[in-house]
């Protein structure tokens, strides 16, 4: 993980290794809101683009980072990302940004991933049955008791 707790000790500069994290959630700009069929609950489904930044450091960084390009764009990787609800949408430039660490620079390569996922959040918002009440317009005490139904 790119962000931890508990930093662990650096790698030596001759070992090869990743570092990933979710930099951005980018939303679509409406949610659609799904009423249940029984009426027991509402949901809200949104699309969201996921942007993840890999940084892979070594001696085989670049190579890598083009490994890893490459490895999502094959059907295989694909299908498990979407068993789990996301889609690979596709990667940018690989970029090179050495770091410079104890007087010492390191190679390192970042390549952003980007992703699609839906979200489902629902709530327990009932449908409303039936309204009753007072309305006060050119006949005073006007009342009504009228039921509600799905459609109106």
């Amino acid at each position: 993980p790119r962000w931890q707790a508990v930093a662990p000790p650096q790698p030596e500069t001759s070992a090869n290794w990743c570092a990933i994290g979710v930099i951005s959630y980018e939303p679509d700009a409406n949610a659609a809101f799904l009423r249940s069929t029984d009426g027991q609950s509402l949901t809200a489904q949104r699309h969201e683009r996921i942007e993840l930044l890999a940084s892979f450091y070594g001696p085989a960084a670049s190579g890598y980072a083009h490994l890893l390009r490459d490895g999502l764009a094959v059907p295989q990787n694909r299908d498990a990302l979407r068993s789990n609800g996301v889609a690979f949408v596709g990667t940018d430039t690989i970029r090179a940004a050495p770091d410079l660490l104890n007087q010492t620079w390191r190679r390192r390569f970042d390549i952003p991933v980007l992703l699609n996922r839906q979200v489902d959040r629902t709530w327990p918002i009932l449908n409303i049955l039936s309204a009753g009440g007072t309305l006060v317009a050119g006949r005073p005490n006007s009342s009504f008791n009228q039921p509600w139904t799905a459609g109106e």
